[in-house]
């Protein structure tokens, strides 16, 4: 499988050593575009890429391309991925998927009519450490469960295209996207959005205080903020303990805790390159099978999450200029 990037921003470069990494003689970076050539062949350069391309659809164009991973800013992804389609290119695209439900309803029907692969790489849902927690509800290890929380926040007010509404900036899509998929991850997709708050300025969301209930009475309080670096836990509650989730971004540890705040085990996920590879592996098997999504995320799940955001903004009287 040979993998084009789309973009040379912070997380490109961390797929592209990834992929460098990860060794696998059928799955290798075989180019990167920018919307310069210059930045394209310095990229290039640094993680020995062998072509490299100054347009986006010069790029798409090598029928040599099995899989692009598009790797743009969040406001980008729908034209993007509209241009990958155009040319019958399997999409590997960067979370959110797309800014809004619509959007990703539309790339979701384009690809399907023409039997093209799309997959987000909402890189959680794809770790070995969603299973592994899966498993500990599963055998109730912390009895039958009721509530979570969930927190996450990096000082990001200084990244311009975070601060920019016509970029789809504010901390829902870009870090809020994460607690929400925990939740969904412990308790499932049929969560209703009780309540959600968020501090708004400039037309970007800086701070999200989210609410969700599952009609079995389940309960989840999210929080998320692109004003300061925060730890980025969870605790999962049921009769018996509690469990706590070092990092929900890219969970480190799992902590099993009795109801008296006793630690009674202690989980370390598996070793990884930097969580990435996981994705690629999945994209690799799905498209190795003929498959058009991948089982770890599939569209109805991504077209779920979009759909969920967009009614969190609609509590918050939030579009962005170009809805």
């Amino acid at each position: 499988m040979k993998i084009g990037i789309l973009g040379t921003g912070s997380i490109a470069s961390i797929m592209a050593n990834t992929i460098t990494k990860m060794n696998d003689a059928n799955i290798t970076c075989y180019a990167v575009a920018s919307r310069t050539l210059s930045k394209a062949q310095t990229f290039a350069n640094q993680h020995h890429i062998s072509h490299a391309y100054g347009s986006y659809e010069d790029l798409v164009k090598d029928p040599n391309i099995d899989l692009v991973y598009i790797a743009t800013p969040h406001s980008s992804h729908y034209e993007d991925a509209l241009l990958c389609l155009q040319y019958k290119k399997a999409i590997l695209c960067e979370k959110p998927f797309t800014v809004n439900h619509k959007q990703a309803q539309h790339i979701f029907q384009l690809a399907n009519e023409a039997n093209i692969f799309v997959a987000e790489a909402i890189w959680t849902r794809y770790m070995p450490s969603k299973a592994i927690l899966q498993d500990l509800l599963a055998n109730e290890i912390i009895g039958n469960v009721h509530s979570l929380q969930a927190n996450i926040g990096y000082q990001l007010q200084s990244v311009e295209r975070m601060n920019n509404p016509m970029l789809a900036g504010g901390a829902l899509l870009d870090i809020g996207i994460y607690p929400i998929h925990f939740a969904m991850m412990v308790f499932g997709q049929e969560a209703s959005l009780v309540s959600s708050y968020a501090y708004i300025q400039d037309g970007v969301d800086l701070m999200d205080s989210i609410t969700m209930q599952w009609p079995d009475g389940k309960m989840a309080v999210l929080h998320a903020t692109m004003m300061t670096n925060t730890e980025k836990d969870a605790y999962i509650y049921g009769e018996k303990g509690y469990i706590k989730i070092q990092n929900i971004n890219n969970p480190e540890v799992i902590y099993i805790y009795t109801q008296d705040h006793q630690l009674v085990n202690t989980i370390q996920v598996p070793q990884q390159i930097s969580g990435y590879e996981y994705e690629v592996i999945a994209c690799h098997k799905a498209l190795s099978q003929g498959q058009l999504e991948c089982k770890d995320a599939p569209h109805a799940l991504t077209l779920h999450v979009l759909q969920f955001m967009d009614n969190i903004r609609k509590q918050w009287n939030l579009t962005y200029p170009f809805e």
